[in-house]
């Protein structure tokens, strides 16, 4: 859509929201991003299911963070993030839902059995739980006060499912 103006999501919203006159930016949402200065340590990019070695290294260079969303991903069939590069490459990620508009439920622990169901690489649950609690609490801006159990921070917390405590 950003490199040429066509695609169902373009033709969509045109109908409605991209008005006639406008002429797409001819880059990849990427390097727009990254052009206009939005990529730093507090952006969190959703979904990133394309991207290129040297979109990965600008991640990293930026210290952008990438929330995966396997199931959304899945049901909407866009392919799914290289997650495995990325935890190489230490690109801080984070797990979420998307939403209902594309997923069944808006349950972590689903989202994480998905992505051990479809991946052979083995994720620790203590990676699991980073990618759960900390790392979204940092990225959000709520380290102070969320993302561990500490004194004086919120006291909400879940119990890892049985099925899941083994990994």
């Amino acid at each position: 859509m950003a490199l040429s103006g066509i695609g169902e999501l373009y033709a969509m919203l045109s109908q409605s929201l991209i008005p006639a006159s406008h002429v797409p930016p001819e880059k990849r949402p990427m390097a727009l991003a990254h052009e206009l200065g939005l990529l730093d340590s507090s952006t969190l990019a959703v979904h990133c299911v394309r991207l290129s070695a040297d979109e990965l290294a600008v991640f990293k260079e930026t210290g952008t963070s990438l929330c995966l969303c396997p199931r959304s991903n899945e049901y909407i069939g866009v392919g799914q993030a290289d997650w495995k590069t990325m935890r190489k490459l230490n690109i801080p990620l984070c797990l979420g839902t998307d939403s209902l508009a594309s997923n069944t439920d808006l349950s972590l622990w689903n989202e994480l059995r998905f992505l051990l169901e479809k991946s052979p690489t083995h994720i620790t649950l203590a990676e699991a739980l980073m990618w759960m609690t900390v790392n979204p609490a940092r990225i959000m801006g709520y380290a102070a006060h969320a993302g561990t159990l500490a004194p004086g921070k919120l006291a909400a917390f879940s119990v890892v499912p049985g099925d899941l405590s083994g990994l």
